[in-house]
C-alpha cells in the first residue's frame, strides 16, 4: 500500500506534498522540510534571505497530519521512542527492521507517491462534456 504524503515542501517555489517519517521530523533532517535535496538547498537560501531581512522564519517541518504543537511534541520525544515508532511505521517497506536504511526507504516511499500522483494526473478529464480522459497521454 502506498503511503500518503504527510508534509509540504517548504521551498516557496515548490510546495509539493511528500512523505517524511517521524525520525526525519524529529531530527529536522532535510527530508522533513523538502521534497528533494535541490528544494532543500533553495529553502535554506530562502531562510537565509529572510533572516538577513530580519524576518522570523519557522524551521519546523510542515506536516499535514500534525498540528504545530504535535510536531514540537514529536521533536521533544526521546530518540529511542521515535526510532521504534519509525521502524513500526515503515515495517511494510523492510524485511530487516534492525538494519533498515531510513533514507533509502523514505526515497522509495516518495517515488511511489510521485508515480501515483503522475497516474492520477493522467486520468483528468479532457472536457466535462465528453467523459474522455487523457489516461493514454504519452510521456
Amino acid at each position: 500500500m502506498i503511503k500518503k504524503p504527510n508534509s509540504l515542501c517548504k521551498n516557496i517555489n515548490c510546495r509539493k506534498p511528500f512523505y517524511a517519517c517521524a525520525y526525519c521530523t524529529h531530527k529536522i533532517a532535510w527530508r522533513s522540510v523538502a521534497c528533494c535535496p535541490e528544494c532543500f538547498d533553495a529553502y535554506m537560501q530562502q531562510v537565509s534571505d529572510a533572516r538577513a531581512a530580519n524576518r522570523k522564519v519557522s524551521m519546523l517541518p510542515e506536516r499535514t497530519d500534525m498540528t504545530e504543537e504535535q510536531v514540537k511534541e514529536l521533536i521533544a520525544t526521546p530518540i529511542d521512542a521515535v526510532i521504534d515508532a519509525t521502524k513500526e511505521e515503515l515495517r511494510e517497506y523492510s524485511d530487516d527492521l534492525e538494519s533498515i536504511e531510513l533514507g533509502e526507504t523514505i526515497d522509495k516511499i516518495n517515488e511511489e507517491i510521485r508515480e501515483s500522483q503522475e497516474l492520477d494526473s493522467d486520468s483528468i478529464p479532457l472536457s466535462s462534456d465528453t467523459g474522455r480522459t487523457n489516461r493514454n497521454k504519452k510521456k
